[in-house]
């Protein structure tokens, strides 16, 4: 049986092709995946990545230190890690939280949220939290709390390194539980 190209038949794969491409070229709803480094104890490197960005807008470096020095990430993954339901619980509110707040970032910036410049991440987060409804709301109340808690928490449950929250706030007392010296 002879294989003859038609015009018509041409012409239907060229637009079946094109149209292909057009849909490839499509900028997916998520970010694609990446490797963002090891898991910590309750999230995945990604989830680890996301919270250090957004924990970091919520008490970024200047001239004293942010919540990456202060250890706020490692404080947020060993707590979300202990046992029992209401931990279950919050970390998977957390989880799905971090991955709204990065598709929210990829939707409207088309870049990862932990690429985003700080101000941008400023302004995606703000704008996550306004316009991404009652649970966008929560998950960044839920950061910044989580934040803060790290932050000045006392630092044998992982922040506030080197007591650093508490020299922020002028409390300058002997650490009151003799395993964080």
């Amino acid at each position: 049986m002879p294989s003859s190209l038609t015009r018509r038949r041409f012409l239907g794969l060229a637009a079946a092709a094109s149209g292909g491409l057009a849909v490839g070229c499509r900028r997916p709803d998520h970010p694609p995946p990446r490797d963002f480094g090891p898991a910590g104890k309750s999230l995945s490197g990604e989830e680890l990545a996301l919270c250090a960005a957004a924990c970091e807008r919520v008490l970024p470096k200047d001239e004293e230190p942010g919540a990456k020095e202060l250890g706020v990430v490692d404080f947020i993954d060993r707590r979300l890690a202990r046992p029992g339901k209401r931990a279950g619980r919050s970390a998977a509110r957390l989880r799905r939280g971090l991955h709204a707040l990065s598709d929210w970032a990829w939707k409207r910036h088309g870049r990862h949220f932990v690429d985003l410049k700080p101000g941008d991440q400023d302004v995606a987060m703000a704008s996550f939290a306004a316009e991404g409804g009652d649970k966008a709301y929560a998950t960044v109340r839920q950061l910044v709390l989580l934040t803060l808690e790290g932050a000045f928490a006392d630092p044998v449950y992982g922040g506030n390194r080197d007591r650093a929250g508490w020299k922020l706030v002028g409390f300058d007392a002997p650490c009151p539980n003799p395993r964080c010296e």
